[in-house]
């Protein structure tokens, strides 16, 4: 090969510029304003997300928003076709009502394994479910559906069933688009926020019996009253939060 002026001509390998990564902060911001965009309703079930509109409108890069969408894709808010793009999950009583299917078959097994909680667990947990109850004291529903998830996965740390555990969290996240827009229409009912909080105390006091048959019963009945409240939003959203203080 010919040499040219000097610098050229050579072959020489050149390091491309290193990729600009986001901040973590403007993940988590990028994120968050999407999640709440879906639980809101801005983004309606099955609505197209235009990757450059909303890259404009969170004044962000796509390859952000494309990071924030595939998080909620993996959390079950949206679904993903390679030809055609992200999508809002889907809601339908039909699918709702397999996914709580298969969670409560999933979770009678880890619940009933579950070890008594040494202090520093129990404490914990009082912390999550005090999480919980700030998050809805605020009316703040995304943030209570993520401390709620986070509450119910310290339980499933305390059984052995790692991989039954694992699937039933796989099955909470596909069911995830379901109770996000739920809590955002209850959270305003002070009875739905007093159910919640009552529960949690229950269950706290149960497992710290190391009762994991009561627990799995508890767990579940509140599994099944949320399913059929879930399938009642669904269909009315209007009249599905009446009552709550009457739920087990």
């Amino acid at each position: 090969m010919t040499s040219g002026p000097a610098g050229f001509g050579h072959n020489r390998a050149v390091s491309p510029p290193p990729a600009r990564r986001a901040s973590p902060d403007a993940t988590d911001r990028v994120r968050a304003a999407l999640r709440d965009a879906v639980m809101r309703g801005v983004l309606a079930p099955g609505e197209h997300l235009r990757q450059e509109d909303w890259a404009a409108r969170l004044t962000v890069s796509r390859f952000q928003i494309r990071d924030a969408l595939r998080y909620l894709t993996a959390e079950g808010l949206l679904t993903h076709d390679p030809h055609r793009g992200y999508f809002v999950a889907a809601m339908d009583v039909d699918e709702m009502s397999q996914l709580y299917l298969m969670r409560r078959l999933l979770e009678a097994e880890i619940l009933r394994t579950v070890r008594a909680p040494d202090a520093e667990e129990l404490a914990q947990l009082r912390a999550a479910s005090r999480q919980v109850e700030q998050a809805m004291e605020a009316l703040d529903a995304q943030r209570t559906v993520l401390q709620e998830r986070r509450f119910y996965f310290q339980l499933y740390d305390l059984s052995p069933l790692r991989t039954v555990a694992q699937e039933a969290r796989r099955l909470w996240s596909l069911s995830e688009v379901y109770r996000a827009s739920f809590f955002f229409g209850a959270l305003p009912s002070q009875e739905f926020r007093a159910y919640v909080t009552a529960r949690h105390r229950q269950i706290i006091d149960t497992v710290a019996r190391a009762d994991g048959d009561r627990l799995a019963e508890l767990v579940l009945e509140g599994r099944l009253t949320m399913e059929s409240r879930l399938a009642s939003y669904l269909q009315d959203r209007q009249a599905f939060f009446e009552g709550w203080q009457s739920a087990p």
